[in-house]
């Protein structure tokens, strides 16, 4: 008897041990200390620090900010809320800052190509420099309206280096880089964010972010997860 039952119970030991190697590689939630600088042409500077919590299921992003003020900002798919002193403000937005945004690009799996091959962006040209693998994405439909119509990524090590955004006539808006990739369980995460927009008066805005303490998958702070306003507010 005991030999016919080993290879079954050997197969079902198989089967959990694979069931939960699968498990365990579906990433839903991010969190991490984040510090935000932003600098302006004119010298203007300002800096944000807190704490920031994602759960892709729940579809809402939530900054729990201790400097300057401690306050909350939520960005869902359709409104950011700030909520000073138990009063909250809810102000519109015209496009889901959530899929593009860092987190939400690492914990879908699209950062390497910054979602891209999720919009309506064509792949239309590929080439290397100096180590780097640059492909430019453009939109070809002219039917689409967007103040974007191209954009070039740079990879390195098949990780996100560089993205630069096209307008109108071929002229830059913004730049960003990603550098300082940190792995966590089984993320490879950009600990450092530059950005830097160029305005219509040709000056431009810096604004440079870092994570710290990043946790994937933390079974703890789920009230900020799924932090929702108090009722009356």
């Amino acid at each position: 008897m005991k030999i016919f039952l080993l290879p079954s119970a050997l197969c079902l030991l198989l089967l959990q041990v694979f069931t939960y190697q699968a498990f365990a590689q579906i990433h839903y939630r991010i969190e991490a200390d984040y510090s935000l600088k932003e600098k302006s042409s004119t010298g203007h500077e300002n800096l944000m620090l807190g704490r920031v919590y994602f759960d892709k299921n729940y579809r809402q992003m939530v900054f729990d900010i201790s400097f300057p003020e401690k306050e909350i900002l939520i960005i869902n798919d359709t409104a950011s809320i700030y909520a000073l002193s138990n009063h909250y403000e809810k102000h519109k937005l015209s496009t889901s800052l959530i899929d593009f945004s860092v987190l939400g690009l690492v914990l879908s799996g699209q950062l390497e190509y910054f979602g891209l091959r999720q919009t309506p962006y064509q792949l239309t040209k590929v080439e290397k420099d100096e180590g780097l693998v640059i492909s430019t994405w453009e939109l070809t439909d002219k039917r689409i309206e967007s103040s974007v119509r191209k954009m070039m990524l740079s990879q390195k090590d098949n990780r996100l280096h560089g993205l630069i955004t096209f307008g109108a006539n071929d002229q830059i808006i913004a730049k960003q880089f990603f550098s300082e990739y940190q792995l966590v369980n089984g993320l490879e995460i950009p600990s450092k964010v530059i950005q830097i927009s160029y305005l219509p008066d040709g000056g431009e805005f810096k604004k440079i972010t870092n994570y710290t303490n990043i946790k994937v998958n933390n079974q703890q702070n789920e009230s900020f997860y799924r932090y929702k306003p108090k009722a009356g507010n």
